[in-house]
């Protein structure tokens, strides 16, 4: 049997590398470029660049539940006082908390309803379990 050819890297996968790798996790560019998440650590590691940390923005997890940032950051407070979180960024969030915010926010009747394909999706892109 043949060796298997791995697929080269063209200047436009590397340059979308560059592109995502500030905003998605490994698994999550490996499966935008249809490569494997050790093809893609390979390459980073090729071109110095750090894997990004399995953390929320903010502004996605507001669009996610159709609030302003401002709200969800308030339901993020809420959610930290009631469990203690190792994540206290201004900006992102920990994808455990999202599924707590999304609870409180339920409760409390800001939101009505919760995509929960697209919940799941944005967890696991980051890192999370569902």
């Amino acid at each position: 049997m043949p060796p298997v050819s791995k697929p080269r890297w063209s200047q436009e996968n590397v340059a979308t590398l560059y592109a995502l790798a500030g905003s998605m996790t490994v698994p999550a560019i490996a499966r935008r470029l249809g490569r494997s998440p050790q093809a893609i650590y390979q390459k980073m590691y090729q071109l110095d660049m750090r894997p990004r940390q399995g953390r929320i923005p903010v502004r996605t997890a507001a669009a996610l539940f159709g609030c302003e940032c401002d709200v969800m950051r308030k339901y993020r407070d809420l959610s930290r006082r009631r469990a203690t979180h190792n994540n206290h960024s201004k900006y992102h969030l920990d994808p455990a908390e999202l599924s707590d915010i999304a609870r409180v926010m339920l409760d409390e009747g800001t939101i009505r309803s919760v995509p929960l394909a697209k919940l799941r999706e944005i967890i696991r892109d980051y890192g999370g379990s569902p």
